[in-house]
């Protein structure tokens, strides 16, 4: 239902250009592509942000959406099938982080060892198999070492800040290493996922 009315509306907002004579008839398809990436993509935004004013934690929903698109740009990961799912998937990521840090917040569960762990493991996670592809936009050899070398970069400097933060602004910190958590837990699962299609293609 989400994605036939995002592709409706797409298709739409590109025949009024079209007519409008903004775009040509032959780019039609690829604005109407482009405008379904970005209504999901603002839907992504709104979700997040509900999140946010929900927990009451908007500047650390505002942070999480930032560093989590950001790094999953170049890091990939999983892709669910329609936008639907997509989002559904997003929304449950944002509630988990946003809600793991409001709990951590507020209590002394988190240490400075846990904060280390966390940061060790996701940018253990990025550094080892990012990018992870999507097979439906594959990337070419000079993409795929450029965007290793940027989420590599980008990983570092994230870790390294979310360490120093811990001592002086602890909240923000915690959100940085939770977010950090998240993307590389959806790199896992979509390195996971072809392995478990494989087998069960297998057993049938």
């Amino acid at each position: 239902m989400v994605t036939e009315m995002l592709s409706l509306l797409s298709k739409r907002i590109s025949l009024f250009l079209c007519g409008n004579h903004v775009i040509e008839k032959e780019e039609i398809e690829i604005y109407q592509y482009g405008f379904e990436i970005i209504l999901s993509s603002l839907i992504g935004f709104i979700l997040s942000i509900a999140v946010g004013c929900c927990l009451e934690m908007f500047f650390y929903a505002l942070l999480y959406y930032g560093i989590f698109v950001i790094l999953r740009l170049f890091t990939g990961g999983f892709h669910a099938n329609t936008y639907l799912s997509c989002n559904l998937v997003f929304l449950l990521v944002s509630l988990s982080t946003l809600g793991i840090s409001k709990i951590m917040m507020y209590t002394n569960i988190y240490s400075i060892v846990a904060h280390i762990i966390i940061i060790f493991i996701s940018a253990a996670v990025v550094i080892k198999f990012a990018p992870i592809e999507n097979e439906n936009k594959p990337l070419n050899f000079e993409k795929r070492i450029r965007n290793q070398k940027i989420s590599r970069f980008l990983i570092i400097i994230l870790s390294i800040f979310a360490c120093i933060m811990f001592f002086f602004m602890r909240n923000i910190a915690i959100t940085i290493a939770l977010t950090l958590l998240s993307v590389s837990m959806l790199m896992v699962v979509s390195l996971i996922k072809p392995k478990e299609m494989k087998k069960s293609e297998q057993d049938q």
